[in-house]
């Protein structure tokens, strides 16, 4: 992760073509790697020691980078699993622990 509040220009693949956007700096090799593979990106985030970083696709889905504190993601992850799912918690976590054990 790199320091809060250090951005860098980059080379974006946006819906609307290439761009030069201001990111984090740790997250430059990422999205400027996802636009040479083709991959449209619409945002990213290095969770700045709070969250998990994590890159928003064109399509709609989510990238999570799990670091060295992968544990820092399940909060995020979560939130977007349910937000998706539309299910409780509890449920979610019945799930989640069935696919687990599997």
């Amino acid at each position: 992760m790199c320091e809060w509040g250090r951005d860098t220009k980059a080379s974006v693949l946006t819906p609307d073509g290439l761009e030069e956007l201001s990111v984090d700096s740790c997250m430059k090799p990422i999205v400027e790697g996802l636009g040479k593979a083709g991959i449209a990106t619409v945002g990213c985030c290095c969770g700045h020691g709070k969250d998990c970083p994590h890159v928003l696709l064109a399509d709609g889905r989510v990238v999570y980078i799990l670091n060295e504190k992968p544990w820092e993601c399940w909060k995020l992850i979560g939130w977007a699993i349910k937000r998706v799912c539309r299910e409780t918690m509890c449920d979610l976590r019945r799930r989640l622990m069935g696919i687990l054990l599997m």
